[in-house]
């Protein structure tokens, strides 16, 4: 994992010593993600902007695990494949549809379709199903629902190619574990700023 001769930015993750060094060794492992918890905005590994942020989440992170809490440094080269989701966000809720929403709809629909839930749920429809599961990742719609519709974005971002999903400065989620865009630097004991 890394590209060194392109132009990165730094990034942050609050980690434990154990972790940090598994991580500069193997790079990100599918099997070691969420197991904290599942990642308000879905699957993958979350970096920061903010030291600080960075920080808190060591500090959590090596209390639970008897260890050193340090911070490792993420650079991210300036070809990985974003999707910038801040600029259709307030908080959590988004303010708008964004500009691909009605491609992440027909991966909803896919995504739906081969799951096939409307035969083993008796009593619902092909049709009831796909229209609930679209209004239901539709800002605005009356059965908008926040949770699904982001880990959702985050997952279509993964299957569409992209390297990182950005959400705000504090959540910035890394969905492709293998990419040649980010690659771990080294790391350092995190001290409250």
């Amino acid at each position: 994992m890394g590209n060194t001769n392109a132009k990165s930015a730094t990034y942050y993750h609050g980690t434990s010593v154990e972790a940090a060094e598994d991580l500069l060794a193997n790079g990100i492992r599918e099997e070691a993600l969420q197991t904290r918890d599942r990642g308000f905005y879905g699957d993958g590994f979350y970096i920061t902007e903010w030291e600080d942020n960075a920080h808190d989440h060591a500090t959590t992170v090596a209390v639970k695990n008897n260890s050193e809490p340090v911070i490792l440094r993420v650079c991210v080269s300036e070809d990985a494949r974003v999707l910038n989701m801040e600029p259709f966000m307030s908080g959590p809720v988004p303010e708008t549809c964004p500009d691909f929403h009605d491609k992440f709809l027909d991966w909803v629909v896919e995504t739906l379709e081969s799951a096939a839930v409307w035969n083993i749920v008796s009593g619902t429809s092909r049709e009831e199903i796909l229209s609930r599961g679209t209004a239901e990742r539709t800002p605005g719609s009356e059965s908008f629902d926040g949770d699904t519709w982001r880990r959702d974005i985050t997952r279509y971002a993964k299957d569409a190619g992209y390297d990182m999903v950005r959400w705000n400065p504090t959540e910035i989620v890394i969905v492709n574990s293998d990419t040649e865009q980010v690659r771990f630097c080294d790391y350092f004991v995190s001290q409250p700023t």
